[in-house]
């Protein structure tokens, strides 16, 4: 495989069967250019680990992929969207909850 990176910071930002430098960048598999190759590394006949995806590994000659500590996986906003009506609902039944208790005299301690 290769890989494709960013000079400035080493993140991966592709993961290509070909890559090849054309006039206005580097065309990655025959079908996407990323403009100024001069921005990119390009690492030919790498062993990639299956592991390894785009944005959540850098890669350099001498270190090898090591995991981006600054990554934050995309979120959709309808996933977003459920995980916020989850945490509200389960909010709303602690409330209830405790107001019960409090109610039967149960006091909180």
């Amino acid at each position: 495989m290769n890989i494709l990176t960013r000079k400035e910071d080493d993140v991966v930002v592709y993961i290509a069967n070909t890559t090849e430098t054309v006039s206005n960048g580097i065309l990655v598999d025959n079908s996407t250019i990323f403009g100024n190759a001069s921005l990119y590394n390009v690492f030919e006949n790498v062993t990639v680990p299956e592991v390894v995806t785009s944005q959540a590994y850098k890669y350099t000659k001498a270190g090898g992929f090591v995991k981006n500590e600054s990554y934050v996986p995309y979120i959709s906003p309808e996933d977003k969207i459920t995980k916020i009506e989850t945490e509200l609902l389960n909010t709303k039944l602690a409330m209830a909850e405790l107001i019960e208790i409090i109610a039967g005299g149960g006091g909180i301690a």
